[in-house]
């Protein structure tokens, strides 16, 4: 059970939902040292043994989960505002749901809770993607396979991690915090934003008789 996202430097990292260690795919020890700070932060590179062998391994700090040193709190920036009222205000609300999941990781209480609540992040995903793919039917959007594509591998990996959580399997907090900001940060920047230029030049394009 693996998830895979793009560190901010365009590194690919695999996710193993069980492994409490984010772990890396494809990559050699050259790339990590020319990782921006913020990537080594993130995934607690360890370089110090140098990169001496043909395809040396990274090393990778355990993170633990500490209530003084992690709170993952997603924001709605202005930079995701991307046009559509429609997406944008999904989007708002989505945030809500994504810190009350992480909020409930966070609290340390058992399985269940955490469950609810990934369960009312799993509803309103689905409700909202099923919004958007309304309407990328109605405009007859040319990118609507790949942005479909997107929204099935988030919900088939959600599943993945509620299956974990009902076996009562613990989470690598952090990492799930990680791939969920960094997925949910790059699909609005990219795929949804394109969506909703496109919902826009289509609208623009409408003769008005025809809107109401």
């Amino acid at each position: 059970m693996y998830a895979y996202s793009k560190a901010p430097d365009g590194a690919e990292i695999r996710i193993d939902w069980r492994n409490p260690q984010i772990q890396l795919n494809r990559i050699h020890l050259t790339q990590v040292k020319n990782w921006a700070p913020e990537t080594r932060r993130i995934l607690q590179c360890n370089t110090a043994n140098g990169d001496s062998g043909a395809h040396p391994q990274p090393q990778f700090a355990q993170r633990q989960l500490r209530s003084e040193t992690f709170m993952a709190q997603f924001s709605f920036t202005d930079d995701l505002v991307t046009g559509s009222s429609m997406i944008d205000g999904d989007h708002r609300k989505l945030v809500n749901f994504v810190n009350a999941f992480f909020q409930s990781m966070h609290s340390g209480e058992d399985n269940g809770h955490v469950s609810k609540a990934m369960n009312a992040l799993i509803a309103y995903t689905g409700e909202h993607f099923t919004r958007e793919e309304v309407e990328m039917e109605r405009i007859r959007y040319v990118a609507a396979l790949a942005h479909k594509a997107d929204h099935t591998k988030l919900l088939e990996q959600l599943g993945e991690l509620k299956e974990i959580l009902g076996a009562g399997g613990k989470m690598n907090v952090p990492a799930v915090a990680d791939f969920l900001s960094v997925w949910l940060r790059e699909h609005i920047l990219v795929a949804d934003t394109k969506l909703a230029a496109a919902l826009k030049r289509r609208r623009s394009s409408t003769p008005l008789a025809q809107l109401h």
